[in-house]
This record gives structure tokens, C-alpha cells and sequence, in this order.
């Protein structure tokens, strides 16, 4: 098992999952939605879930790093608690 596509992919999905996210969050979600859809016509379907899959891949490998950033973060402050 490759624990950091597994923790990427969690990351991944809890940003997919709308409930307990913002009003302004889930407006921006919806309106992304419709521009994929209005793409969609424009462009097609091939095109657009080439896209889709991309932006996937993409998000999933931003959110590891911002989440291995907070650990890092979280280390740097931790190791400043116990210097104090």
C-alpha cells in the first residue's frame, strides 16, 4: 500500500465532500459545476474529462504537500515549545 497516494487520496476527497464547508466554498464549487458543463458543450466531453483527470491528479498531489507542510510546521512549533 503507498501511504501517501492513500493520504492524498483522503485529502482529495474530503474537498469533494461539501457538507461542513463554507457558503462561499460551496458557491465556488457550484459555479466551477456550470463552467464545466458550459465547457463540456463548447469543447467535449473528451476534452473536458482529460481536464477533469488532470486537475485530479494535480489537487491530489497539492494537498499532501500542504499537508506535509503543516507537519513540518507543526514539528518546528513543537520543538519551540520544548526549547522555551
Amino acid at each position: 500500500m503507498d501511504i501517501l497516494y492513500e493520504l492524498s487520496y483522503l485529502l482529495f476527497q474530503d474537498t469533494e465532500n461539501l457538507s461542513g464547508k463554507s457558503r462561499a466554498y460551496r458557491t465556488l464549487r457550484s459555479i466551477e459545476g456550470r463552467l464545466l458543463e458550459e465547457l463540456t458543450e463548447k469543447a467535449g466531453e473528451d476534452l473536458v474529462e482529460k481536464l477533469i483527470d488532470i486537475r485530479t491528479e494535480t489537487a491530489c498531489h497539492d494537498l499532501l504537500r500542504c499537508f506535509l507542510y503543516g507537519l513540518q510546521l507543526g514539528r518546528a512549533v513543537s520543538e519551540l515549545g520544548q526549547s522555551g
